[in-house]
């Protein structure tokens, strides 16, 4: 349909009979007032489904992450692991750890291992070594605030095939009760 004016403009069908370019406050189309398709107030963050409640999110421990700072990446370290270190643990796990001196307030040092003579592709050690990473940030919240002094920890997993989370998990539990139970004993003898 053409407009009769002083200009001729051409009319394109749209939206609630706006004229293309119209402009609201949150682009074309989106202006208040208007009945259509769009509400008038967008509420990104509004009313819930009755019918489909959304489930509230439980946060996170204050501490659920594992930084770089928390990694153990230094050679000399690993070797006085491997040297000197206290062993826990059997099977899936094994716990190898060191109490080291004070270094850059961080309370735990950790590395992980998956043996290449069990598992030859570098992609079957990879996610072992992903579900380590990920059992141990599940759980150090266990050990957080309790231990004084700083260790470092090198995990090592010497199960026959690939392990399920929830099974790591449980012996992620288990290893690190019984390094408490040391530890404290250690520390206090009765």
């Amino acid at each position: 349909m053409w407009m009769q004016g002083t200009t001729t403009t051409r009319w394109s069908p749209s939206p609630r009979g706006r004229k293309i370019g119209d402009q609201g406050p949150l682009g074309p189309f989106f202006v208040p007032g208007t009945k259509g398709p769009f509400p008038d107030n967008i509420k990104y963050l509004g009313p819930q489904n009755p019918h489909r409640p959304v489930e509230q999110q439980k946060p996170y421990p204050v501490d659920s992450t594992f930084p770089k700072r928390e990694r153990l990446k230094s050679k000399k370290v690993i070797e006085q692991l491997f040297a000197q270190g206290r062993q826990l643990g059997g099977f899936p796990l094994k716990l190898i750890y060191l109490k080291t001196g004070p270094g850059d307030g961080v309370p735990f040092k950790v590395a992980v291992v998956a043996p290449k003579k069990r598992f030859r592709t570098a992609v079957a050690r990879n996610r072992i070594k992903r579900l380590l990473r990920e059992a141990y940030r599940d759980n150090k919240s266990l050990l957080v605030n309790i231990i004084e002094g700083n260790f470092a920890f090198l995990f090592l997993y010497l199960g026959p095939g690939h392990p399920p989370l929830g099974q790591l998990d449980r012996a992620m539990k288990d290893l690190m009760a019984a390094f408490l139970k040391k530890e404290s004993h250690e520390e206090n003898p009765q």
